[in-house]
């Protein structure tokens, strides 16, 4: 895994002969702020429904909580 990820290596498996599986580096599918910006503009990215806007606000709303509860017996 280390000549994979370092030396971007690739590897086929074979049974019997017959290629069956290949182990190569992951894509980089990291994108600039710009190249969003862009593929948001061209309307790619569906835009996101109501249902999906709500569990977004919800998870935030979790995890900005306070570190410490205000009663040290609340869990």
């Amino acid at each position: 895994m280390t000549e994979v990820r370092e030396r971007a290596a690739e590897y086929v498996v074979e049974h019997r002969g017959k290629a069956v599986a290949r182990i190569s580096p992951e894509e980089d599918r990291t994108l600039t702020l710009r190249e969003f910006a862009e593929i948001a503009r061209q309307g790619i990215i569906p835009s996101p429904g109501e249902e999906y806007l709500r569990d977004v606000e919800e998870g935030i709303a979790r995890f900005n909580r306070a570190e410490v509860p205000v009663d040290p017996w609340e869990r």
